[in-house]
């Protein structure tokens, strides 16, 4: 944007219900964005029903007035664990293997969407982030684990999405307890999302600024006059979380480069991981993990962004070239055709650690890591939290 901008006469129409101020990346002088209607202001909203605001401290569920609810935490872990204590509830995230989540997604569209019949189900759907922007489906209540302004509009907006439940919707807002913590305090898994897509004490902030309005009743036009006066009141911090973003990705751009592969299976189709430059931020890999009560199968492929570096972001200790080596040949002896460590395997007294790391950018090599299992009503998760769970 602040290349076409500033160096083109390229015009560029941005479209959003939970607009943010990140237009001043790319102003220039006698180039600004113009915004509509205005900066203070959304268009009317598609219907006026009002919502019942609650705001909690913690995360409290009636499940006798189970009624077609969205429930979305920030953390996968979090909404495993509560899933595991919701009955007749669904799990939606990102780390289901793809025929799963193909499934998944189909009943979620045939039940919930806009051409669904959307009858009142006593049923309650767990989800995380990925439900807020990627369906058009609508719920009769909502609840969300606070995030940030935008999350809370955009789960707002599954909530009575097509005006077409009898019933008034509600919409709830909590901050799930540290289960492992005998204080009082946010989970921690909650925090660390937070921290990755918005702020804690920004997050804080606007969990204030909606306890205002417990137990009040409001529409969508209410709604955005709140969040655009809360983007208002806190500019200068919000601006100083935009360019520490922004820094933080010129940086990722700088880590990317290209690499030579050898010996492609050419029956297979090999996939790069982060290959959608439009939503790559150039740190993504491919990996398996061990089934949840077999440890010599694997399933897999799984992608993800590495945020810090492998060794934290899975957990890893001791010597896990070895580990690695013994699993590769483990899997090289089974009849899973689409992984080939052959050339790894070939080179195996001189491969290091960090070149079979990046091996990992390819669907045939894929990295495999032991802090997650794969079980099929929770998707990846760790050890420690499936023995939670049981």
């Amino acid at each position: 944007m602040k290349i076409r901008h500033q160096y083109t006469e390229s015009k560029s129409l941005l479209l959003s219900a939970t607009p943010v101020n990140i237009h001043k990346l790319w102003d220039s002088m006698g180039k600004q964005t113009n915004i509509l209607p205005d900066i203070e202001h959304h268009y009317p909203a598609i219907h006026s029903k009002k919502y019942l605001i609650n705001i909690l401290n913690e995360f409290k569920y009636d499940q006798s007035n189970q009624n077609s609810d969205l429930v979305i935490f920030n953390s996968i872990a979090e909404s495993q664990y509560y899933k595991s204590r919701i009955s007749n509830s669904q799990l939606y995230h990102s780390e289901f293997n793809s025929q799963s989540k193909k499934n998944k997604y189909k009943y979620l569209m045939d039940n919930y969407g806009k051409h669904s019949k959307r009858q009142i189900k006593e049923e309650t759907i767990v989800s995380t982030l990925i439900a807020q922007a990627s369906f058009n489906i609508s719920f009769l209540n909502g609840y969300e684990s606070c995030l940030s302004p935008q999350a809370t509009l955009q789960r707002l907006g599954r909530i009575e999405r097509f005006d077409d439940y009898d019933e008034n919707p509600s919409f709830t807002t909590f901050k799930p307890r540290d289960r492992k913590s005998k204080k009082p305090t946010h989970s921690r898994g909650e925090k660390s999302v937070i921290e990755i897509f918005y702020d804690n004490i920004l997050m804080n902030l606007w969990f204030e600024e909606l306890s205002k309005y417990n137990d009040n009743k409001l529409t969508l036009d209410e709604f955005y006059v709140i969040y655009n006066k809360h983007l208002i009141e806190y500019d200068d911090k919000l601006k100083k979380l935009y360019n520490k973003k922004y820094r933080e990705s010129l940086f990722c751009l700088s880590e990317i480069y290209p690499i030579k592969y050898k010996n492609a299976n050419k029956d297979n189709i090999i996939i790069t991981a982060g290959s959608n430059k439009l939503r790559s931020n150039g740190t993504e890999i491919y990996f398996i993990v061990q089934k949840y009560d077999n440890d010599k199968e694997y399933v897999g492929l799984f992608s993800t962004a590495i945020y810090r570096n492998i060794e934290q972001d899975f957990n890893e200790s001791g010597d896990m070239l070895r580990k690695i080596i013994g699993s590769m040949k483990t899997i090289m002896k089974t009849d899973q055709t689409e992984y080939d460590y052959s050339e790894i395997l070939s080179n195996k007294k001189y491969i290091t650690i960090d070149e079979i790391r990046r091996h990992a950018k390819k669907s045939n090599t894929p990295y495999i890591r032991y802090d997650k299992v794969y079980h099929p009503d929770y998707g990846l998760i760790t050890k420690d939290n499936l023995n939670n769970i049981n």
